[in-house]
Order: C-alpha cells, then sequence, then structure tokens
C-alpha cells in the first residue's frame, strides 16, 4: 500500500498508567506497591521504533493539578517522563487536567462546582457555566507554557483536558465508588456524589437557561408560543422535563446542555493553540454512545475545532470489544457505527481524526486486529494504544504496521443518524438509553452490504449530504422539518433514498405531512393487517427480496399517489415502492425498521440502479460468509476484515485473494 500523504499516521503509545490497572482478563484492580507504570520501560524503546511508535503520550494527575499550594508547582514527574521519552527518540503527548481543583484552592476560594439535578448534590469540579472556570484553566494552561519555555520546550502534542470523568468533553458519569476510588489514590479523599445525569443544578447553570431561551427567541411570547407555555416572567423558565413538556422545550433544553459543553471544548482549545502554537492538539471524544446526559454532541464538537485546527480523537476504538451484550461480529459492526459517526463529521468540517481503544490494555489479538482495520477505515492522522498491548500483541501490530497511511476511504452511502428522535426517547426505548435502536440495529446490518457514512440533521443542514449518491433511513420518527427539505431537494438533484416508512413520521411539531409528502402516503390509507398473497413487480429492485421474509410484513398503504410504482404488493395493498423525484427516487419500505433483511435487500437492489461500490455480499462466494465480512474501499484496493472462523475467498475486479480467518488483508486494485 503506498502512501499518498505528506504526513504518515502517528503512532502514540499511553504508558503512564491511570489511577487503576488492567488484568490480563479486563478486570481493574487498585495497584499494589510498585505495581504502576509510570514511564516507558527503556526496554521496551526498541520494540516501540520497530512498531512505529513515534510519540509518548503521558499523564498530568487526573482529580488535582500539578499546584500542591498556590503558586507551587511539581512539574517534577512531567519533567522526568519528558526527558527520558525524548533521550529513547520519542516525542511527547501530554493529557493535562484542570476541571478538578486542588484541595488548596477550594479551602482558600471556594467552590460553587458541578451539582446535580435530580438530588441537588456537588462534585467538586468547575461548572462550564461558572465565570471562574476559563480565567483558571488559562491560569494553569500559562503556566505550564512557562514552565515549557524555561525548560525542556512544548510538548510536541496535547491530549486537551476538558471536563468530565476522564477530560472529555462531557459531564461527569462516574459512580460515587468510581469517583472516590480515584480521589483516594490521588488525594487522599473520597466524594459523596457521583452518577449519570444532568450535572446543571448550579446557579451560574440555572441563571444562564433563560438567558439562553429568551435570546433564542427573542421575546418571551414567542417562547411561549414554542413551548406551548404561559409564561409571565423570564425568571418563571426553568429546566423542563423529558415527556412532560413539549418536544421543542426539550429539545431547547439539550441544545443548552451540549451547547455549553461545545462552547467551553472550543475555548479551552483556543487557550491551548494561543500558548502553543506549534503542538499538535487532539480533543477528546468518549464514551461513543450518545445519552442526553453526557452533554456531547459529536458534530457539533467537530465543528466548534476548525478555528483552533484541533485533531478530533475518539476513545470508541474496538469500544465494544469486553461487551457480553453482542457476538463477536455484532461487537464490531456497531463499534463501527459510533466511530462513523465523528468521522463523517470530520470529512465534512474538515479535521484530522484520532483513534484510541478504552482502558485497560487488555484486548486479545483479534480486537487488535480489528481495532487496525477501524484505523485504516477511518483514514485516521494519528493513533493511541496502551504501551502494554504494544508489548502484549506486537505480532499483530509489526504485521500490520504499514497499512495505515492515512488515506480516505470511498465512500457513496450515507445512513441518517436520527437525532431528534434519539433525543426525545426516553431511556428504556434505546439501547441502555444511549443510542438510537433500530439506527444501531440497522447499521449493524449493514455493514456487509455496504460502507457507509453517518450524518444526523446538523450535517445534512451544513450541506454534508451531497457527497453521497445513497441515504438510508432506519428510523425518522421525529424530525425536524428543515431536514426533510434539504433530503428532498438532494433526491431532487439525483439522489435515492431508501426510508422505512414506519406508522408515524412526524416534525418536531407533530406535522406529518412534509415526510408523509415525501415518501407519498397518507396517514388514514394505511392497513396494519394485510395477508394477501405477495406479488412483486418486475424491477431490479426487487429481485433479492424473500417472499418468506416479506410475508412477516402485514402492514402497507391503499391509494398511493399515481406517481409511485409499486414494487411489493399484497392484494392491493403497497407494501414496497418507488416514486421519482426529479432526477432521483425514493425507494420506501413498509415497516422495514422491524424487517431489516428485506430492507438491506431492497437497499442492496436500488445499488442496481446506478453505479456503487460493492459489499462483502457482492464480493463473497457465499452470502452466510460475507454476513462476518467487512470491506472498505480505496482509490487503490480494497481492505478486508473476516471474522468468520475460516477463510473466506473475496473477488474484486480481476483479483481474487483467500482472506484468512480472523484476519485482515489489502487486496490491490486493478492498475491502469
Amino acid at each position: 500500500m503506498s502512501n499518498p500523504s505528506d504526513h504518515p499516521v502517528i503512532i502514540c503509545a499511553g504508558v503512564v498508567d491511570p489511577y487503576l490497572p488492567g488484568g490480563s482478563d479486563g478486570t481493574m484492580h487498585t495497584y499494589g506497591p510498585g505495581e504502576r507504570l509510570e514511564g516507558l520501560p527503556p526496554e521496551w524503546a526498541p520494540l516501540m521504533h520497530d512498531l512505529g511508535v513515534t510519540m509518548m503520550q503521558l499523564d498530568l494527575p487526573h482529580v488535582t493539578t500539578p499546584e500542591i499550594d498556590e503558586g507551587v508547582w511539581d512539574w517534577s514527574k512531567f519533567d522526568r517522563w519528558t526527558q527520558q521519552y525524548r533521550q529513547l527518540g520519542f516525542q511527547v503527548m501530554l493529557f493535562p487536567h484542570w476541571h478538578w481543583p486542588p484541595g488548596w484552592y477550594i479551602r482558600k476560594y471556594g467552590l460553587e462546582g458541578s451539582r446535580c439535578l435530580e438530588h441537588d448534590q456537588q462534585l467538586p469540579c468547575f461548572s462550564v457555566w461558572d465565570p471562574a472556570t476559563l480565567p483558571w484553566y488559562e491560569r494553569c494552561i500559562s503556566a505550564m507554557a512557562e514552565h515549557c519555555c524555561a525548560t525542556h520546550g512544548a510538548p510536541e502534542g496535547f491530549f486537551i483536558g476538558v471536563h468530565g470523568d476522564y477530560g472529555e468533553c462531557m459531564y461527569p458519569m462516574g459512580s460515587t465508588e468510581e469517583l472516590s476510588d480515584r480521589f483516594q489514590f490521588e488525594r487522599g479523599e473520597s466524594v459523596a456524589h457521583g452518577h449519570l445525569g444532568f450535572w446543571c443544578g448550579d446557579r451560574f447553570a440555572r441563571a444562564d437557561f433563560p438567558v439562553y431561551a429568551l435570546e433564542k427567541y427573542g421575546s418571551l411570547d414567542r417562547l411561549n408560543r414554542a413551548w406551548l407555555t404561559r409564561l409571565d416572567r423570564i425568571e418563571d423558565v426553568s429546566f423542563p422535563t423529558r415527556g412532560e413538556c413539549e418536544r421543542r422545550a426539550w429539545l431547547d433544553f439539550d441544545g443548552w446542555y451540549s451547547g455549553a459543553m461545545t462552547r467551553f471544548s472550543g475555548e479551552v482549545a483556543d487557550l491551548y493553540r494561543r500558548y502553543f502554537p506549534d503542538s499538535v492538539l487532539t480533543l477528546p471524544l468518549g464514551g461513543g454512545v450518545e445519552p442526553s446526559e453526557y452533554g456531547q454532541d459529536n458534530t457539533a464538537l467537530v465543528k466548534a475545532m476548525r478555528a483552533s485546527h484541533t485533531s478530533v480523537r475518539s476513545t470508541a476504538n474496538t469500544c465494544l470489544y469486553r461487551s457480553s451484550e453482542f457476538d463477536r461480529v455484532g461487537k464490531f459492526a456497531r463499534s463501527y457505527a459510533i466511530l462513523k459517526r465523528i468521522k463523517t463529521a470530520c470529512i465534512h468540517y474538515g479535521l484530522p481524526m484520532w483513534l484510541e481503544p478504552p482502558y485497560p490494555p487488555s484486548r486479545d489479538a483479534l480486537a487488535v486486529t480489528a481495532g487496525i482495520f477501524e484505523c485504516l477505515s477511518c483514514g485516521v492522522s494519528g493513533c493511541l494504544d496502551w504501551g502494554r498491548t504494544f508489548h502484549r500483541r506486537q505480532d499483530q501490530y509489526r504485521k500490520f504496521k504499514g497499512i495505515l497511511r492515512g488515506a480516505q476511504a470511498v465512500v457513496d452511502t450515507a445512513v441518517y443518524f436520527p437525532m431528534s428522535s434519539h433525543l426525545l426517547t426516553g431511556r428504556t426505548a434505546q439501547y441502555g438509553g444511549n443510542m438510537p435502536a433500530r439506527f444501531w440495529d440497522g447499521c449493524a446490518a449493514l455493514r456487509p452490504y455496504s460502507d457507509y457514512n453517518v450524518l444526523d440533521e446538523r450535517l445534512i443542514q451544513d450541506g454534508a449530504l451531497d457527497a453521497y449518491r445513497r441515504l438510508i433511513v432506519f428510523e425518522a420518527d421525529v424530525v425536524e422539518s428543515s431536514t426533510v427539505e434539504f433530503i428532498s431537494r438532494w433526491i431532487d438533484g439525483g439522489g435515492s433514498a431508501v426510508f422505512a416508512a414506519t406508522e408515524c413520521m412526524q416534525t418536531v411539531e407533530g406535522d406529518c405531512e412534509p415526510l408523509n409528502r415525501l415518501l407519498s402516503v397518507c396517514d388514514d390509507r394505511r392497513v396494519t393487517h394485510c395477508t394477501q398473497d405477495i406479488t412483486l413487480a418486475s424491477h431490479c429492485a426487487v429481485d433479492d427480496l424473500d417472499v418468506r421474509a416479506l410475508a412477516a410484513i402485514e402492514s402497507g398503504w391503499m391509494d398511493l399517489d399515481s406517481a409511485v410504482t409499486p414494487l411489493v404488493m399484497r392484494g392491493s395493498t403497497v407494501v414496497a415502492w418507488q416514486r421519482d423525484w426529479g432526477r432521483g427516487s425514493v425507494f420506501a419500505l413498509s415497516d422495514g425498521a422491524s424487517h431489516l433483511p428485506v430492507m438491506l435487500d431492497l437497499f442492496r437492489g436500488v445499488g442496481r440502479t446506478g453505479l456503487h461500490l460493492p459489499g462483502a455480499i457482492d464480493l463473497c462466494r457465499s452470502p452466510q460468509e460475507a454476513m462476518s465480512v467487512f470491506v472498505t474501499h480505496f482509490d487503490d484496493g480494497i481492505a478486508v476484515l473476516n471474522l468468520n472462523e475460516e477463510p473466506v475467498e473475496i473477488s474484486s475486479g480481476s483479483r481474487t485473494a483467500q482472506v484468512p480467518a480472523l484476519d485482515l488483508q489489502w487486496i490491490p486494485g486493478d492498475q491502469g
């Protein structure tokens, strides 16, 4: 594989353990005396160089700072590690944390802190709404810059700590026990309260929300009309409760909550860029999954990093490798959807992407191989893995060290991420309240059919859909009306969209007409118990549809628009159909989200109506084998990850290759 980039992928190793180490079985335990890895063992240096590692990450304390008393800084460990890494021939990536102020600060100046909305309990970390927070960050960053200037120079890179439990762009989510373990380890203290929730109960946050709402609507009358409320004074504006307020009120609250974290993250990145103009900056996007309580808007955060030229680093590389909920294929297929959600924003806003796996460093050889495939497929500019993983899984890294070259995959398909539906849905209707269930199921099932990128409503409204030929919509129960307009214009310009036409698809304001018009349906013509014989039209889009699977779909529509071409009928009821719009087309399947195999076969058939990139199901000899194979296209070949326990044969162009079991292989494209 050639490297088309002048900037090879940066491979970084984390060699200073956080507060708890990982056992070989994936569990975590408290350190024993002398057990903590606090720097790179010198005897590992030749191995790291051989594997292509050029940078070492070191962490400052997680829940305090190196300022042991006011104006008294202890940089000794930072200096020692920096000197060691550079003497061994490595650059330095520093991960600082400032949002948990040290005890002396709290005793002397007090701290409003972050407060949970549910219990009105405090955590001793700065609130992003507190006006003292950003000056504190600048004070710490400037002190660090002054020290670096006077000693060994600036670190070559920063993983810029922002907030939350681990310095990521989210609010606190750890349990009391977990936080207390960390405080005991680093500060000899404990924490009285911690959990996943909304951490906006402090007085600064409560004062900010009404101001935000009034600025958005311009007047209390307009706010009342949007929220369907009768508030008399701006002081009466308070936090809404999901499910007990109008949709718009909840979306406004969520936008304010995540928007505060986005704004603060941008301000922190700007500070680092001001004091360290030549260092590589990377932003920690944690979690992967996206409950409202995290306050992490993955698209908005990427967009906010453009001003400071900060790369985006997701900690979701093989993030489900320890999950017991999904099988081997499901773990990586679902992890992939999380990564592509972030990568797509990086593509559109023009920012580099990094990846790192979650701690602890106990992944097996297959997880490391799959992680390398994820890095390759996402066209990363840099990746981090843990020092112990490089040491334990050196065979995998040695085998694939030349495969990462920063090239961008060729992708012609987008999947719609149902942001409005997701934010409005109660946690019990999602996977642990964390991801839209039908979207996630759909993406996992889609991957053998096609590589894809992921577009949410913000990306669509910023014009990102124009880069794709196909859009698949697994879930769109609630959507912004403007998003429907953008999709409609894209279809009119030549796009092909495949929709799961579910029972009720509405705008945020409850209007069914925009999506009904796009899909050419009418609510009062819906049939829910249809059992007549199935007939298929003569159309390439339905050539692969399984009649037995179709029999499970008992819903459809009567009397569709005359411009509709029925593709699947049950008697006089239309189950699947096509509608041409301008130069493009809409394809729809009734209740397709409940019948993913049928919807995906329809999607595959739609690809035959125009040029499309083949997926594993097109390139493998056996459709059954293809369900455990991932294919990513590049300009000069394809990368294949085979998660079958047997080798598979892949045919691409004039080339045929055997991909070993549980392995990754590059197949060059036809030249000339």
